[in-house]
């Protein structure tokens, strides 16, 4: 039982990377930034950049 709670937990957090990674990616390349009180992007959100 504890390992496939281990092996659930792992599972789980190799997601988490990947989810963060695309909701930078959403917001840098969104154009909502600005209405959040945010005028410019990041150093280290500019290479999500598509455009």
């Amino acid at each position: 039982m504890k390992n496939k709670i281990k092996k659930v937990y792992f599972a789980l957090m190799g997601i988490v990377p990947v989810c963060a990674a695309f909701m930078v990616s959403t917001v840098v390349n969104s154009t909502s930034c600005w209405a959040v009180g945010q005028d410019e992007v990041p150093a280290g959100a500019k290479k999500f950049r598509k455009f």
